[in-house]
């Protein structure tokens, strides 16, 4: 059974015109279609954290939108005995390429997907107040994944154009902008994605004493793989660092911080498949650059908008009726 991600926006957008007390009656029934189709749906760590990062501040002016779509995510997902959640991008890269599991990342996983449920199951009250000290730390953890990447990127411009005084950079010389834009556009800086996270996967685990380090040889073999199988994301990542050069980018404007989870997200997208089960896997998201990314590098049949999907789905059940 191939299996389908919703990223925040699609679960968002799934609730928009639903009555709160709809959504369970609604969403099971939107499932019992992709159960026809057959496709399984599971949560996703990042979607939890971006959905939780709003609920966890009953101040926060999507607290309430947010809660309903992860409700949604549940009875999407879930049911009162179980409740799938996909593997992370770490986890994934690690059983792939690495070929270990540490399980004491797995249950971080998990709880997330246990305080999904709480919500749907015993309310908001119950769960904010029961998990409270979990939900702080999401909210810490999303911010500061956020301003780390920011960081980092604000050290990459620096080290293209020291004189940067802003998120656009080049602005005062043509020819090297163009060059920055090739250089962005290259193979040598998809090296440079795929070895980063290679090789922040590699010392993670030798660190925890999951494996023995590894060769040069054997690490570059896996940045290699790493290359041909996440095309997508490091297209998606290859986009957003372009955007530098482009007239006055401020990275620092409303939603600009979104881009590490969009790429992080994007690396479900391709040819390989879910690592435990061998299923394929789709998104679904209304986001243009990420469904751009995916097309150019070959996975627009992986990546779907929810009109398009809807018509996927159907159009996999004979005879289908609503």
């Amino acid at each position: 059974m191939d299996i389908v991600i919703f990223d925040t926006n699609a679960y968002r957008n799934l609730v928009v015109s639903m009555d709160a007390g709809d959504i369970e009656a609604e969403v099971k029934k939107f499932r019992r279609i992709e159960e026809k189709a057959p496709i399984s749906a599971q949560m996703h760590p990042i979607v939890i954290k971006e959905l939780l990062y709003h609920v966890a501040g009953e101040r926060d002016k999507l607290h309430y939108t947010c809660v309903n779509a992860l409700n949604a995510m549940y009875f999407h997902c879930g049911d009162a005995k179980e409740f799938k959640v996909v593997a992370g991008f770490d986890l994934q890269l690690s059983n792939f390429l690495f070929g270990t599991v540490d399980s004491d990342r797995e249950k971080i996983d998990l709880q997330l997907g246990e305080i999904v449920a709480s919500l749907a199951l015993k309310g908001v009250d119950y769960t904010l107040q029961k998990y409270q000290f979990n939900l702080k730390q999401i909210r810490a953890y999303v911010k500061e994944t956020e301003d780390f990447f920011k960081e980092q990127l604000k050290k990459f411009i620096k080290k293209i154009d020291p004189e940067a005084e802003s998120w656009s950079i080049l602005q005062d010389d043509k020819k090297k902008r163009a060059e920055a834009l090739e250089y962005f556009k290259s193979q040598e800086i998809e090296d440079e994605i795929a070895a980063a996270y290679i090789t922040l996967i590699h010392d993670n685990l030798v660190k925890r004493g999951l494996i023995t380090a590894m060769s040069d040889v054997q690490l570059k073999e896996r940045i290699q793989i790493f290359k041909e199988a996440y095309q997508a994301g490091i297209g998606l990542y290859k986009e957003v660092l372009q955007k530098f050069v482009q007239p006055d980018f401020n990275m620092d404007a409303k939603s600009r911080e979104n881009f590490v989870w969009d790429i992080h997200l994007m690396f479900i997208v391709g040819n390989h498949r879910e690592s435990v089960t061998g299923s394929s896997l789709f998104l679904v998201t209304s986001d243009k650059e990420m469904r751009n990314a995916a097309k150019k590098n070959g996975f627009d049949l992986k990546v779907f908008s929810f009109p398009e999907y809807l018509e996927v789905i159907t159009g996999r059940i004979d005879g289908f009726e609503e």
